[in-house]
C-alpha cells in the first residue's frame, strides 16, 4: 500500500488560497444574477409603467378631441382666452346656436 505524503504548510496554504479565490468568484457570480434579476425585473415595471402611461395619454388625447369638438359646435372656430375666460371669434365665423 502506498504511504501518505504530508503537505508542506506552504502547499496547504496555497491550495486554500486558491480555494478562497474561486469561492469568492462564486459569490461574485451570484451577487451578479441577483443584481441582473432585479434589473429585469425592473425594465419589466418600467415597460408596463410605461404601457400605462401611454393608454393613459390616448385616453386624455380623446378627452381633448371631444371638448374641442364641442367647443367648435357651441361657438365655431376661434381664440379662447383661459386667463380671462373668454373666447374670441375668428371674423366672419361666428357661431350663432346656443348648444
Amino acid at each position: 500500500m502506498n504511504q501518505p505524503v504530508k503537505l508542506i504548510e506552504q502547499e496547504i496554504t496555497e491550495i486554500q488560497q486558491l480555494q478562497e479565490k474561486f469561492q469568492r468568484q462564486i459569490y461574485k457570480f451570484g451577487h451578479l444574477t441577483i443584481r441582473k434579476l432585479k434589473a429585469e425585473k425592473a425594465r419589466k415595471q418600467l415597460e408596463e409603467q410605461e404601457i400605462s402611461l401611454n393608454t393613459e395619454l390616448e385616453g386624455l388625447e380623446v378627452e381633448e378631441n371631444k371638448l374641442i369638438d364641442k367647443f367648435l359646435t357651441k361657438y365655431g372656430e376661434g381664440q379662447l382666452d383661459l386667463a380671462s375666460g373668454t373666447f374670441i371669434p375668428e371674423k366672419g365665423k361666428i357661431q350663432t346656436t346656443n348648444v
